[in-house]
C-alpha cells in the first residue's frame, strides 16, 4: 500500500531538492491547513512531516518521531538598524513573532508583532521598532518568500543587519528546526522508506532532548525548560539544559557529555541536575 505523507504548506519549501524529489517518489503528498486536526487525519497508511516545535503537546503525545531531517542552525537572529544584542538594555523592547520566555529570562522587554514579516522589516527600517528577534527556523521560512533576491540582500537594501545570537543566551525551543517524519503511536512503522531521509546524529540529539523535556514536563509545570543536544564527529553527545523560574526571575543551566548511545541516561542525569538546582532556589 502506498503511503501518504501529510504536511503543512511550508514544510516542503524547507526540504533540500534531493529530499523533496525522494518524497515525491516515495509518497503521495497531501497538504494540511494549520487548523486541521493532525491526529484525526493520520492513520496506518499516513505519515506527517512537520517541524516538531509547531505541534502542540497534546498532539505530540499521540505521535512518535521515526526520522529527522538534518537539522539546520538553530541560533536566533537579531534584526535591527544599529543595535547589537550586547547593546540592548532594560529599556529596549524586542519585537517577537512568537512568545519566547528566554528573552524574559535575560530581563529584556518584548512585544509580539502580529503583522506580516514584510511590515516588520519596514517598521524596523523606519525606526518604529528598535529591534526584532526571530528564530533560525522562522528566518528560513521567511526567506522562501524572497526567491529573486536573498533575504540578507533585502535587509541591506532596507539598511538593516542581522546578528546571530549564541544559543546559551537564547536557547532553541524544543523541536525547533527539527523536521520530523511522525506517525500515530502503535501504527505499523515505515522505517524502510524513511532511512533515505533520516539524519542519524540529528535523530539521536532530538531523542535526547525529547527525553529531557518529557521528564521535566512531568516533574515541574511551574518553570520553563529547554535543552539542545549535539553529536560530534567522534560520536560524543553533548547536552545543555536551561531552566527559568518566572516568579524568582532566575535562570539555571546544566550540561552533560557522554556517548551518543547513552542519550536517555544523559537526559535523565541532566533532568535530575536541573530539578535539584530548581528546588534549591524555591
Amino acid at each position: 500500500m502506498e503511503l501518504e505523507l501529510l504536511h503543512f504548506p511550508d514544510a516542503l519549501s524547507t526540504m533540500q531538492a534531493q529530499n523533496l524529489k525522494k518524497a515525491q517518489d516515495f509518497f503521495r503528498l497531501r497538504a494540511l491547513t494549520p487548523r486541521q486536526d493532525v491526529v484525526k487525519h493520520l492513520s496506518q497508511d499516513r505519515l506527517l512531516l512537520a517541524e516538531v516545535s509547531q505541534l502542540k503537546a497534546s498532539v505530540l503525545e499521540n505521535l512518535e518521531v521515526l526520522a529527522i531531517l538534518k537539522r539546520a542552525p538553530r541560533e536566533s537572529l537579531l534584526i535591527s538598524q544599529e543595535v547589537s544584542f550586547e547593546g540592548l538594555n532594560l529599556a529596549s523592547k524586542l519585537a517577537l513573532l512568537a512568545a519566547n520566555p528566554w528573552v524574559d529570562s535575560l530581563g529584556l522587554q518584548s512585544q509580539i508583532f502580529k503583522g506580516e514579516f514584510s511590515k516588520l522589516l519596514l517598521d524596523l527600517s523606519q525606526k518604529k521598532l528598535e529591534a526584532a528577534l526571530i528564530t533560525a527556523s522562522q528566518y528560513a521560512l521567511q526567506a522562501q518568500a524572497y526567491q529573486a533576491i536573498s533575504l540578507e540582500v533585502h535587509l541591506k537594501e532596507l539598511g538593516l543587519k542581522s546578528e546571530t545570537i549564541d544559543m546559551r543566551l537564547i536557547p532553541p525551543q524544543f523541536g525547533e528546526s527539527s523536521w520530523g517524519f511522525l506517525q500515530l503511536k502503535g501504527a505499523k512503522q515505515a522505517l524502510s522508506k524513511l532511512q533515505a531521509f533520516n539524519h542519524a546524529p540529528s535523530l539521536d540529539a532530538f531523542r535526547a532532548e525529547a527525553q529531557f523535556m518529557q521528564l521535566m514536563t512531568a516533574a515541574d509545570k511551574n518553570a520553563y525548560y529547554t535543552s539542545f543536544a549535539q553529536v560530534s564527529a567522534e560520536g560524543d553527545l553533548s547536552m545543555m539544559a536551561f531552566g527559568y523560574e518566572p516568579k524568582a526571575k532566575l535562570r539555571l543551566e546544566a550540561e552533560v557529555v557522554g556517548d551518543v548511545y547513552e542519550g536517555q541516561v544523559l537526559a535523565e542525569e541532566l533532568a535530575e541536575d536541573m530539578l535539584e538546582q530548581m528546588q534549591a532556589i524555591r
